[in-house]
């Protein structure tokens, strides 16, 4: 039930960025956005040197592209570095769940159950934000890869015969000191994402990217790479580092 519960939340979230683009919770420009993470999320951003601003935001980027895997987002700014080797994404609206949002969340899943024809009155198992908030960047790392590997769609039903899924076999997990040092985080995630054909004609590579923090707002981005460029992809992820940042002091509430 929980991890039903987790996937309803996601598509949730979702359905606040379709929500966002039509009624702009920030202008589309670099400094709305900055000034947007700084005052509801605690997240301060500034462009890094290597960086150039395609002015793009809201923009829709699925994980796979054919119309049974719903994974997805709205992502904006977009980047491109200097030599043009890297193109990277910032997730549009960091994905956090907040006390005001449970009721929906036990809507959804109540709904969610009458819909598999369910007619049970009993409460369902809805547990606190800050667990949602500290489990979400696994399952959301899960789900893109196993919908990138055309595995599972987005409610975690196989698409093709199901093999097993090893977590640490697809992703890289780096905790401690240094993920402090770059970004004021607990942990940082990173994994391949297949395409199925290259960005923009020359990008052939793509990494997920996600920043963690105790029951802080989640942070998503999309790196896609030339070949050149994917040598050297330790580089460019490092050029987030402390252009990124968690400002201690903040509290949602």
């Amino acid at each position: 039930m929980v991890k039903r519960v987790i996937m309803i939340i996601i598509s949730c979230l979702f359905s606040i960025e379709l929500y966002a683009q039509g009624n702009l919770l920030y202008e589309r420009n670099l400094k709305a956005y900055n000034s947007y993470l700084s005052t509801e999320f605690g997240i301060s951003s500034n462009l890094p040197e290597d960086f150039i601003d395609l002015d793009q935001f809201f923009v829709p980027e699925k994980v796979r592209k054919n119309s049974r895997s719903r994974v997805g987002a709205f992502y904006g700014p977009i980047f491109q570095t200097r030599d043009n080797q890297c193109i990277i994404m910032y997730l549009a609206i960091p994905q956090y769940v907040s006390e005001s949002d449970m009721e929906g969340i036990r809507m959804s899943a109540i709904a969610n159950r009458a819909l598999k024809g369910d007619s049970s009155l009993d409460e369902p198992e809805v547990k606190t934000p800050q667990y949602y908030n500290n489990v979400f960047p696994r399952a959301q790392v899960t789900a893109e890869v196993k919908a990138a590997s055309g595995l599972y769609d987005y409610n975690g039903k196989p698409l093709q015969d199901s093999v097993r899924f090893n977590f640490n076999e697809h992703v890289t997990l780096i905790t401690g000191r240094k993920v402090k040092e770059m970004f004021n985080a607990d942990s940082i995630y990173i994994y391949d994402l297949p395409l199925q054909e290259p960005y923009k004609d020359k990008y052939t590579h793509r990494t997920g990217v996600v920043l963690a923090k105790d029951d802080r707002a989640t942070m998503v981005f999309k790196f896609f790479f030339t070949p050149e460029g994917k040598k050297e992809e330790e580089k460019y992820i490092g050029m987030l580092s402390q252009h990124v940042w968690y400002n201690e002091d903040f509290n949602h509430n």
